[in-house]
C-alpha cells in the first residue's frame, strides 16, 4: 500500500469517527432535552431553601432532603440565593431554613432573594410553607428574617403547614418540635437533627492573659491564650465557644451560704448561675435542687491564631453591664486563673473561611475584629500567599494600636504590602474604616478587579453597617451581590 493510500484511509477514518462522534452528541443531547421537558412538567412536592450564614440551615435543610428523598418524595433543594420566583410556582410545599444574622438582618445570601423576590406580589395562593428559624435569644430581633419571610409568605396568600419554629440557639427540643411538626405532614419519621458544626467540650488551660490597650479610652481588650490538645481541630475563620463559670470566690461564697454543700457539689455548681437560684421546694433534696440551677451562658470569640501556633488566641473586650463585668468576658479576662481549666468547643464558622488559592485578600476591621483577621494572615502566611491589605480601625495610635509588632513584622517581609490604620480620636481626616475606604476607592476597584476576596471582621452596629453602605456606594448593587454569591464577601461580625 502506498503512502499516499495509507493517508487516505487515515482521513477517512477520522471522518467516520467524527460522523459517529457527532450523531452520539445529537442523541445524548435529545435525550436530555426530553428529560428536561419532563422534568419541567412535574411538581415539586417539597421545594427546600436555605438561608444560612454559619452553614447551619445549610446542613438541616441537607439532612432533610436527605430524608424524604430516601423515602422516595419528590424534593429539590436551592441555596436561597439561587431561587427564582418560578421555583416557588413549580412547588406544592415550600420548607425554609432561615436563619437570623446580626441584629435581626437576613443572611447576606438572602440579600438578592429580599430585593428581586420579595419585594414584589407573587400569587401563591395554592402553596403551603413552614419555616424553620434560627436565631438566639440574646438579640433583641430574634428570628426576625424568619418572621419578615413568615409575613411576606402570608400577604401572598400561602397557606403555613403550621407555626413557624423558632430555634434559641440550636435548641435540642426547639428542633424535636420542628422535625415531630414536619413527620406528621411528609408521614416520614424524621430523625433528629444533629448540630455538626460544633466540636465536643474540651478542657483546656489558660496560659497567658495580656491587656492590650492599657490608657485607653475604650474598654479594656485582652489578649488570651489557651492551651490545646489533639481533639481540637480548627482553621483560620472558626470560631471558639466558651462555656462560662464561675469564680473559686463565688463559689466559696456559694458554700458559706449553705453549708451543706459538699466539695463534690462545688464542681457540679462551677458552669451554674448562682444568681439566678430556683426556690427550694417542700421536701426537696439539696442534691436535688442544686440540679434545678440553669447553667451559665456560652460566648462565642472569633479564633486570632491557627493550629500550627500551637495555641488558642483570643481578643477580648471587657464589657461593663450595671457596673459589672459582663459574664463571658468577665470570666476569661478578670475572674480565671492562669492555669486554671477553661471549657470550650470550636465551632465551624464555614460562611467566614477563606480558599487556600493566591488571590488578593483585603482584611476590614475594628477592635476584638483584629482577631478574625489575624488568622487569616497567618494563614495566609503559612501558604506564602503574600497578596494581601488590612484596613483597620480603633480609637488612639498611642494605645489602642494592637499587635504592632506582628503587623510590623508583616510588612518588613513583604506579607503584608499594604495596612491602612484608622485612628477615630487623633484628629485625622479619615476617621474611621469607611473614610478609608472612600479615600482608596480607585485601588479598592482594582483589587476587586484581580480577584480579591473581602473579609470583614468586628462589631456590626460601629463599623460593619457602615463599611457595607459603603462598599456598595463604591462597588456598585449588581458587583456586590456577585461578590457575596462567589463567596468573596465574607463577614464575621457581631
Amino acid at each position: 500500500m502506498t503512502q499516499a493510500a495509507t493517508y487516505i484511509l487515515i482521513f477517512l477514518a477520522i471522518l467516520l469517527f467524527v460522523h459517529v462522534f457527532w450523531i452520539a452528541y445529537l442523541k445524548i443531547s435529545e435525550m436530555k432535552q426530553r428529560k428536561q421537558v419532563a422534568l419541567s412538567t412535574i411538581k415539586t412536592e417539597y421545594l427546600l431553601i436555605y438561608a444560612s450564614q454559619s452553614g447551619n440551615a445549610k446542613h438541616f435543610a441537607n439532612q432533610t432532603f436527605d430524608q424524604l428523598q430516601q423515602h422516595h418524595i419528590a424534593v429539590h433543594i436551592f441555596d436561597i440565593q439561587n431561587v427564582q420566583t418560578q421555583h416557588l410556582l413549580d412547588a406544592n410545599n415550600i420548607l425554609f431554613f432561615a436563619s437570623t444574622y446580626g441584629e435581626g438582618d437576613a443572611p447576606d445570601t438572602a440579600r438578592g432573594f429580599v430585593h428581586n423576590i420579595m419585594s414584589k406580589s407573587i400569587n401563591l395562593a395554592d402553596k403551603k410553607f413552614a419555616i424553620l428559624a434560627l436565631g438566639d435569644r440574646h438579640y433583641a430581633n430574634y428570628c426576625q428574617f424568619g418572621q419578615q419571610l413568615n409575613q411576606w409568605l402570608i400577604n401572598q396568600q400561602a397557606m403555613p403547614l403550621f407555626e413557624m419554629v423558632c430555634v434559641n440557639d440550636l435548641n435540642k427540643d426547639d428542633l424535636a418540635r420542628w422535625s415531630q411538626q414536619l413527620a406528621l405532614h411528609t408521614q416520614v419519621q424524621l430523625a433528629t437533627y444533629q448540630d455538626r458544626s460544633r466540636s465536643a467540650w474540651q478542657h483546656v488551660q489558660l496560659i497567658e492573659r495580656e491587656l492590650l490597650n492599657a490608657g485607653s479610652q475604650g474598654l479594656a481588650l485582652y489578649r488570651v491564650r489557651l492551651s490545646v490538645n489533639d481533639k481540637l481541630h480548627w482553621q483560620s475563620g472558626d470560631i471558639v465557644e466558651v462555656q462560662c463559670a464561675n469564680s473559686t470566690e463565688q463559689l466559696h461564697a456559694f458554700q458559706t451560704q449553705f453549708p451543706e454543700c459538699t466539695a463534690e457539689d462545688l464542681v457540679h455548681l462551677t458552669t451554674k448561675n448562682l444568681l439566678n437560684i430556683p426556690e427550694r421546694k417542700a421536701n426537696e433534696s439539696f442534691s436535688q435542687w442544686l440540679t434545678e440551677i440553669p447553667t451559665l451562658g456560652i460566648r462565642e470569640y472569633s479564633v486570632a491564631s491557627i493550629p500550627a501556633q500551637g495555641y488558642i488566641e483570643l481578643v477580648i473586650r471587657q464589657h461593663m453591664t450595671d457596673g459589672e463585668l459582663g459574664l463571658g468576658s468577665g470570666w476569661m479576662t478578670a475572674h480565671s486563673k492562669l492555669s486554671e481549666k477553661i471549657q470550650i468547643r470550636i465551632r465551624n464558622n464555614a460562611s467566614f473561611h477563606i480558599p487556600d488559592i493566591a488571590v488578593p485578600l483585603i482584611l476590614i476591621g475594628n477592635g476584638s475584629g483584629i482577631a478574625g483577621l489575624l488568622s487569616h494572615l497567618y494563614q495566609r502566611e503559612k501558604l506564602n500567599h503574600h497578596q494581601n491589605w488590612l484596613i483597620f480601625g480603633e480609637r488612639q495610635q498611642q494605645f489602642d494600636y494592637l499587635y504592632s509588632n506582628e503587623l510590623a513584622r508583616w510588612q518588613a517581609s513583604a506579607h503584608l504590602p499594604e495596612l491602612d490604620l484608622v485612628f477615630s480620636r487623633d484628629g485625622h481626616q479619615d476617621k474611621y474604616v469607611k473614610d478609608r475606604i472612600h479615600t482608596k476607592a480607585e485601588q479598592f476597584k482594582t483589587w476587586i478587579s484581580q480577584g480579591a476576596i473581602i473579609c470583614v471582621c468586628g462589631s456590626l452596629n460601629s463599623m460593619a453597617k457602615d463599611v457595607d453602605q459603603t462598599l456598595y456606594e463604591i462597588l456598585g448593587e449588581q458587583v456586590m451581590m456577585d461578590l457575596i454569591q462567589s463567596r468573596r464577601y465574607l463577614r464575621d461580625v457581631y
